[in-house]
């Protein structure tokens, strides 16, 4: 069979300048004799499952800095706090509630202030202002990193009960403070129990004791406690009625209410002792023993004095000397033996000299006598009382060498008067109410002047000399 004839170039020829130049009869690009329809699949599925695996791997990272991201919001490395409250500022982050202030906090002069909080963990943020109260917060509650305190929520952080029995600090027991929808009981020691974080407004508190083996409680005795205060711990007194105080304590019984953090409380005091008075009680009980007292003293005194003959008569007749009415008050029966009767200024009188000492020269020429120079005196309650060498006492007591006053404002021995030659010189022994010269007191030794005023409590003399 005859071959069809070649026209142009051999065949062989022509495929293989199409081959060097990579290109087909129908003008494709082909790939060169080494690169085999093997090696090209094998390097198309290694970058398939390369951008199979770069996908996967831009979805878990993804994922992880979405779930970064939302811890991050839920837990803030800072919280900002933010108050109307006064500073100085304390804050605490803390794990758990406390039941009393903790100590060391972090300071802060003003707010707002920053807390740090570590990632991931639960806890509270407690705050004290300048006044002593506090507010605090669950630290999952704060979502965008800002703390804005409220006025309500703020507490008094701490409140001081101290109980008493009589004159001693009651050692035992247990205070209980009630506010409305918030209750707490702490246990007494040293006299004194303590509360952490009291609701403002009206507060009762009552403390529990044991006398013997009965336990007992007192009448719950009401309080207002103010955020705005002088002082940062407020003091509420708790008067126990003195007794026989047991030495047990009474414990807390399940089922009481217990405050935010922990802390017990109770409702209603159990088995109080409804008999307990309140301590205005007992100022009225006094008041009506001591009107009774007075009364019954006062029948008394009326009594003696409708009989007082008869009971003069009774005394006598069991040897008591009774003095009698009708006799006179300066004439010293009733002195103790061996004693000399009272200084009675009344008795010391001088008698008035006679007119012959002051008559004219006569018809003989015999000059009259000259007249004896006065004595220094004293003019005490109307009565003119001279004033004798050496020291002499003003007094309420009688006794020897004692010029008497009866003034119920002069002290038993009120003021001394002492004559040296010439002088007369008075000082103050002690008394209660004083002694006065011209109207001002004397402190030490003062020497008199004719016509000085003297005062002894409101009785009043007068110097002459």
């Amino acid at each position: 069979m005859a071959r069809p004839a070649r026209t142009g170039k051999p065949r062989k020829l022509e495929d293989n300048l199409e081959r060097l130049r990579g290109r087909s009869r129908t003008g494709s690009r082909r790939r060169p004799p080494g690169w085999s329809h093997g090696i090209s699949t094998d390097w198309e599925e290694r970058g398939t499952m390369v951008t199979r695996m770069t996908g996967s791997l831009s979805k878990k990272a993804l994922a992880t800095i979405s779930a970064l991201a939302v811890t991050s919001a839920a837990f803030a490395a800072e919280i900002e706090v933010r108050s109307g409250a006064t500073g100085p500022f304390e804050a605490w982050v803390l794990k758990e509630l406390p039941s009393q202030l903790p100590a060391d906090g972090l300071a802060f002069k003003n707010q707002p202030f920053k807390l740090t909080v570590p990632d991931g963990e639960s806890g509270f943020l407690l705050v004290k202002d300048g006044r002593g109260n506090v507010a605090w917060s669950d630290i999952s509650s704060v979502k965008t990193g800002i703390w804005t305190i409220q006025s309500n929520i703020w507490r008094i952080g701490e409140v001081r009960v101290n109980a008493t029995q009589g004159s001693d600090p009651l050692d035992g027991g247990m205070a209980v403070l009630e506010a409305k929808g918030w209750s707490a009981s702490a246990l007494i020691s040293g006299g004194e129990a303590l509360f952490f974080g009291v609701p403002p407004g009206e507060v009762s508190v009552s403390v529990q004791y044991l006398e013997g083996k009965t336990k007992k409680a007192t009448t719950p005795q009401k309080y207002t406690l103010a955020l705005d205060r002088d002082e940062a711990a407020p003091v509420l007194a708790v008067a126990v009625p003195a007794g026989k105080a047991g030495e047990g304590k009474p414990e807390a019984k399940e089922g009481q209410a217990a405050d935010k953090g922990g802390r017990t409380g109770r409702g209603q005091a159990e088995g109080a002792d409804q008999g307990v008075r309140s301590p205005v009680a007992n100022a009225i009980v006094w008041l009506l023993a001591l009107g009774i007292g007075i009364g019954a003293l006062y029948a008394l005194f009326r009594w003696l004095k409708a009989n007082e003959s008869k009971v003069a008569e009774k005394l006598r007749s069991v040897g008591v000397s009774v003095p009698d009415g009708t006799q006179s008050d300066d004439d010293g029966a009733d002195a103790p033996p061996g004693q000399a009767p009272p200084f009675d200024p009344r008795a010391q009188r001088p008698e008035p000299l006679p007119h012959e000492a002051f008559a004219p020269v006569g018809a003989t020429g015999a000059a009259a006598p000259t007249p004896k120079p006065s004595a220094p005196r004293l003019l005490v309650q109307g009565a003119t009382v001279e004033i004798p060498d050496g020291a002499v006492l003003l007094g309420r007591e009688a006794g020897e060498g004692v010029i008497l006053i009866s003034d119920p404002t002069v002290s038993r021995k009120h003021a001394e008067v002492r004559r040296e030659g010439d002088a007369v010189i008075i000082r103050d022994v002690g008394s209660s109410n004083g002694t006065y010269v011209n109207g001002s007191r004397i402190e030490g030794e003062t020497t008199l002047q004719p016509g000085d005023r003297i005062h002894l409590g409101s009785a009043e003399l007068r110097f002459e000399a």
